[in-house]
């Protein structure tokens, strides 16, 4: 009896230590742009940024940004190198969430926004359909700005 109960406790363990879940962020292995609508503390412009997708499809890294449009639209940038990390799928409405840290947006080169972000893949067309793009959304604080964008993207999420 002892054994089992050795047995059914070590399966415990290893049932904790895993993920409940394995998002994943496809084409894995591949570089993908995205170009659309974004604003920055509400200055509309089109933002062009990537994610390079790592090989399992696990997360990955974002290229670096940048906008056009009126104003100061041509002087946002984004570093490249923010980690994407997936964070929770539904399967049901083939939304997937991911926190994008290591945000850091320049204005004229200067650090003005830093931090993360939340990053919503929203699948098209929604399951059960196999997905062939989604709408990539982000919104919310990034430090002290507010930052929107609406991007279409071949960037896929999945379970």
């Amino acid at each position: 009896m002892k054994k089992i109960i050795a047995i059914f406790v070590a399966m415990v363990g290893l049932g904790a230590a895993a993920p409940a879940f394995a998002q994943h962020i496809n084409p894995a292995g591949a570089t993908v742009s995205m170009t659309g609508p974004a604003s920055l503390n509400g200055q509309p412009c089109t933002l062009t940024i990537g994610v390079v997708v790592n090989a399992s499809g696990t997360g990955g890294t974002t290229t670096a940004g940048s906008n056009t449009g009126s104003g100061i639209c041509p002087l946002i940038t984004i570093d490249a190198g923010a980690t994407v990390s997936p964070v929770s799928w539904n399967a049901t409405t083939g939304v997937l969430t991911a926190t994008a840290t290591g945000v850091n947006v320049r204005i004229s080169g200067g650090l003005v926004c830093t931090g993360s972000i939340t990053l919503t893949v929203k699948n098209s067309p929604p399951p059960p359909a196999t997905p062939t793009g989604s709408t990539v959304t982000i919104s919310g604080a990034l430090g002290v700005c507010t930052v929107t964008a609406t991007l279409p993207s071949s960037l896929t999420g999945s379970m």
